[in-house]
């Protein structure tokens, strides 16, 4: 089995004219593969690790604009019928 946590959060900042973001990909550094090959004439087993752990800060300033919260979907919404999200932004 492999797995990994990747984690994520945003801040607005500037009267939401900029959202503040900061990202970490694999936060527990585990995503890795390990592997055992055992036959009659071959042995040989190993251990690969996709990049490390990573980490993204990143600001987004939006010119002449505010942020807008999305309207949600008013055919097929996420509760299976019509009407706005109300769990917040995407």
């Amino acid at each position: 089995a492999m797995y990994h946590a990747d984690l994520g959060i945003s801040r607005d900042i500037f009267q939401k004219k900029g959202t503040l973001t900061l990202s970490v990909r694999d936060l527990f550094n585990t995503r890795m593969w390990r592997y055992i090959i055992d036959q009659t004439n071959f042995y040989a087993e190993g251990e690969f690790q996709w990049r490390a752990r990573t980490a993204t800060l990143s600001l987004n300033y939006r010119l002449n604009q505010n942020k807008q919260r999305r309207q949600g979907r008013s055919h097929g919404g996420f509760n299976g019928g019509g009407g706005d999200f109300e769990g917040g932004e995407f």
